[in-house]
């Protein structure tokens, strides 16, 4: 009977735990700066540039490289996933620029004014359908017909959002 009554009792947490994982609704995915390669890339390119550069002076060289990096550690993007139902979930991609970091780090104010103005009103906030087949989050955009992927870890603590370029990852924060 003891018997009997545990396997019941394990046969139900299980299925509790299975129907659990079954679930997004109520999650959200969050990664602080996902252009944070590209923005390293491109310090070290053109760090490249300049070296390659002939007729610049040492100091120019440290200069516009001080520009670059001010320029790149002013800029931040955010991207959001948060999992409404379990049907519908909520998109964020934030791109944020820190006036006040890049005046600090010496950006001229020419410099981050153009920036400021090139990156004002980037951001994106959808609502779309999807559905969540294993470790798979499917969206379909039929506008473009397409269909972005988004895989979850083994655990349920991160997301990877593959592009044709590199792979974000989101971790859970609820």
């Amino acid at each position: 009977m003891r018997k009997l009554l545990f396997m019941g009792i394990f046969a139900f947490a299980v299925s509790l735990s299975v129907s659990a994982q079954g679930s997004l609704s109520g999650r959200v995915y969050h990664c602080a700066n996902m252009m944070k390669g590209e923005m390293e890339k491109i310090k070290s390119d053109f760090n490249k540039d300049v070296q390659k550069e002939k007729d610049v002076t040492a100091e120019e060289k440290k200069e516009a490289n001080q520009m670059v990096q001010a320029m790149t550690d002013a800029i931040i993007s955010t991207m959001t996933v948060k999992f409404l139902s379990d049907k519908e979930l909520e998109l964020s991609m934030i791109v944020k620029y820190d006036d006040a970091k890049a005046k600090a780090n010496g950006l001229p104010w020419i410099a981050r004014k153009l920036v400021a103005g090139k990156l004002k009103g980037k951001s994106y906030t959808k609502k779309a359908p999807y559905t969540f087949d294993g470790k798979t989050v499917k969206l379909s955009n039929p506008k473009t017909k397409k269909e972005m992927l988004l895989q979850l870890s083994s655990d349920g603590k991160t997301m990877y959002f593959t592009t044709e370029k590199k792979t974000i990852q989101l971790t859970r924060t609820k």
